[in-house]
């Protein structure tokens, strides 16, 4: 056969290749001076990603001397699993893996962190990494340089006074629609995650949107709407991967019926997105937005910009106006970072507060003291938010996103082809390769005993839920200045790099302070009067429980076992995107229920 030599030689060719790359990478990591070891592939590769179920367990039956510095980073999810578990094991904060295909730094150092976050240009953000959640257009998201900065124009008058007092408001308001909602179901909450997810919408939907009408009335496109904006969108976020990098007129002939629905959804996705913008520009008077300014708004506004017109304002006399696609990019992606990750971080918060009776106990505490009983309707955005903002329900916030970010990396690059450049690391300096990866590792430098203060009366204390380490009374240092209190509590304050739910420099999030309120009204809404304990009943029914002496050995084992399977669909939870994508499986859904105070059944213990 004439062409029987091809195949073996493309597969020597392509070996030769892998070689000549590996000794190029080896070469750049020698001359770093920075930590490294070797790793048989990329953990970012899509190949890898599909495939390394299979193949992690075949690596762990080679003997520990060979894998043992290494076989835990291979996983595309090592960080929720792990935390800072390589960095100890390897006594570093700084962990560069090289392979033939790839450099990657793993950061869990704040000082490094701190440098390569505010420096933009040096260190841009991994752009790539972000094509899976480019379903429409380039957004403020997934762009870099004068692109990002475009998108930024126009997305940031959206995020102002008027937009944080509406989630304040709003926040409140569907806080007690789901206590009653709640209650009515005498105290069962069966679909906290759901919940969660339904209730950020909403806000988004009417601090972010300006619209008041539920999702359910949104349809009037060319595209069928069989179902509603939110069950679309659910599917959409975990399809996501495959909407994403299948062609949808496969996914559409797929025999797989998960794989068509998948495209149904992005269908009536894409279908609703183009109402909302509809409507929304009919509100508006076909663009003429005025104030108040919210986030579509300002959108709109971006596109209604007239190239070289006139007027005072700047976003009117852009040469380059938002095209609709990138209006739908921006808007998907306030969805997908605002709505998404802030209801997964009021799900494991409320969570983390009914796994640990105690802390919810302070936090409730806290919330007396500093509304003397007033409901939350009498809450006032000027003079309590800001108590709000430091004191325990912020410490409580805060250690909920420092054990369960939004995400697991923030990933970064050093741009092939500019060369290495020189960070200060401990004193020395030290060279990020060109054309190097950049991953910093949130669960990790969450917890890095070398930049948080630690109990050592507290085994694990890093990896427990203690909003406690927060607050620091009188004088006491926070970051190592004096500092005087300003309340009955002092906030502690991280080193910069080290506490990051929100990432930090030029491309932190745009919407920090809307999530940031949305999170403390909801949750003071909540256990203002009530509390959330996790539901015993596959151990015992209500009338048994309460059959039980209070505070006893009986009620702390039924106790005890719900924590433990808790435990364990907390762990299940932890995908590779973000924390909210985890939360759609029935199998690992996790049952809770309400009380009013005075009414908890597993305290005392």
């Amino acid at each position: 056969m004439p062409f029987a030599w091809l195949v073996p030689a493309l597969c020597g060719w392509y070996l030769l290749h892998l070689g000549v790359q590996f000794l190029k990478n080896l070469q750049k990591a020698r001359s770093s001076g920075i930590p490294y070891i070797i790793v048989p592939v990329n953990s970012y590769q899509v190949i890898w990603y599909l495939s390394h179920r299979i193949f992690i367990p075949l690596l762990r039956r080679l003997p520990v001397d060979w894998t043992g510095k290494w076989i835990d980073l291979l996983s595309p999810g090592w960080a929720f699993r792990s935390n800072y578990g390589p960095f100890r094991t390897l006594k570093t904060d700084v962990i560069l893996t090289l392979s033939p295909f790839s450099l990657t730094l793993w950061l869990a150092h704040p000082q490094a962190i701190t440098q390569v976050t505010t420096q933009r240009a040096a260190f841009p953000k991994d752009t790539e990494m972000y094509k899976l959640i480019e379903l429409f257009d380039h957004s403020i998201v997934t762009t870099e340089g004068d692109a990002w900065q475009r998108h930024r124009k126009f997305s940031a008058r959206g995020f102002g006074d008027n937009v944080h007092r509406t989630v304040w408001g709003e926040s409140k308001k569907l806080g007690q629609r789901m206590l009653d909602q709640w209650l009515g179901s005498q105290g069962r909450i069966d679909g906290l995650e759901s919940d969660m997810m339904e209730l950020s919408l909403e806000i988004m939907w009417r601090a972010g949107f300006g619209i008041r009408r539920t999702e359910t009335q949104i349809g009037t496109s060319e595209v069928p709407h069989p179902g509603n904006f939110k069950s679309a969108l659910e599917t959409v976020m975990a399809k996501l991967f495959l909407v994403a990098t299948i062609p949808h007129w496969l996914l559409a002939r797929s025999p797989v019926k998960t794989h068509r629905k998948a495209v149904e959804a992005h269908m009536i996705f894409e279908g609703c997105l183009k109402d909302l913008i509809k409507e929304k520009r009919e509100v508006t008077s076909n663009g003429d937005i005025g104030e108040p300014m919210d986030i579509l708004g300002s959108l709109l506004q971006g596109a209604s910009a007239t190239p070289g017109g006139t007027g005072n304002d700047k976003l009117a006399t852009t040469t380059d106006p938002l095209t609709d696609s990138e209006i739908m990019a921006n808007t998907f992606m306030s969805l997908f970072a605002g709505h998404e990750s802030t209801a997964s971080t009021i799900y494991f918060t409320i969570l983390l507060l009914a796994l640990n009776p105690q802390a919810q106990q302070s936090f409730q505490s806290s919330l007396d003291a500093l509304f003397s009983q007033r409901p939350p309707e009498q809450w006032d955005y000027d003079h309590d938010l800001p108590k709000l903002s430091t004191n325990m329900p912020a410490a409580v916030m805060n250690e909920g996103l420092r054990l369960m970010p939004p995400f697991m990396y923030i990933p970064k690059i050093r741009t092939a082809g500019r060369g290495a450049q020189a960070i200060m690391l401990d004193g020395k300096n030290v060279l990020v390769p060109d054309g190097c990866q950049i991953s910093i590792v949130l669960p990790a430098v969450h917890r890095n005993p070398n930049c948080w203060p630690v109990d050592e009366s507290v085994e694990g204390d890093l990896d427990q839920f203690r909003p406690e380490r927060w607050l620091v009374s009188g004088e006491e240092t926070a970051n190592g200045t004096e500092k005087p209190a300003t309340t009955t509590h002092d906030f502690y304050r991280p080193p910069r790099g080290a506490f990051l739910p929100f990432s930090d420099g030029p491309r932190s999030c745009i919407g920090r302070r809307f999530a940031q309120i949305e999170i403390l009204a909801f949750l003071s809404t909540i256990f203002c009067a009530h509390s959330v304990e996790l539901s015993v009943s596959n151990f015992a029914t209500d009338a048994e429980v309460a059959g039980m002496p209070p505070g006893g050995a009986e009620r702390k084992a039924v106790w005890e076992k719900s924590a433990r399977r808790a435990e364990q669909r907390m762990g299940w939870g932890i995908e590779e995107i973000g924390l909210g994508l985890c939360t759609r499986d029935n199998r690992r859904a996790i049952e809770f229920k309400l009380v009013k105070r005075g009414e908890e059944r597993f305290r005392g213990f």
